[in-house]
């Protein structure tokens, strides 16, 4: 269990504005993975696939995770976020990976690639969730680095 951050501890100079990046680039990305999500079970449901729409939408999300990130990586964190920061991190660094491997394989028809493309995304999907809940009960030192955590 990590220690509750102190009211000493909390970086007033950094502690808003990493927050307000995660609150501007979270429901776009939301809606992007969302809208993906409903066109692939339209197509599952169709038994089709439209390999155009499909890496349409698996673009939208790759954008949007990837500006996420970039604001993410320009923003200071408060050390006692960082564990949940860097979760974060490798949260969207998959996203976008499965994003692009996913609209690679929509182009090319390649109906195994597409499947494990959405389950790579359903992955950082779980982490992109579960860093949030540590972030969300931050002050209990819940986002706080774990030993074995990067820098």
């Amino acid at each position: 269990m990590s220690k509750p951050v102190s009211d000493s501890e909390v970086d007033y100079q950094h502690h808003d504005p990493y927050l307000a990046v995660i609150g501007k680039h979270a429901e776009p990305l939301g809606d992007a993975a969302m809208s993906m999500t409903r066109a692939a079970g339209r197509e599952a449901r169709a038994g089709t696939l439209d390999a155009k729409r499909t890496a349409v939408a698996m673009v939208a999300v790759r954008s949007s995770a990837a500006a996420f990130l970039a604001n993410l990586s320009r923003t200071r964190c408060p050390e006692y976020m960082r564990g949940a920061d860097a979760q974060l991190h490798d949260a969207l660094k998959l996203q976008i990976d499965a994003a692009d491997r996913g609209a690679a394989a929509a182009r090319s028809a390649d109906d195994k690639g597409l499947h494990d493309a959405a389950r790579e995304t359903s992955t950082a999907t779980d982490d992109f969730f579960a860093a949030a809940a540590q972030l969300a009960d931050w002050r209990s030192g819940a986002a706080r680095p774990r030993r074995g955590d990067g820098p």
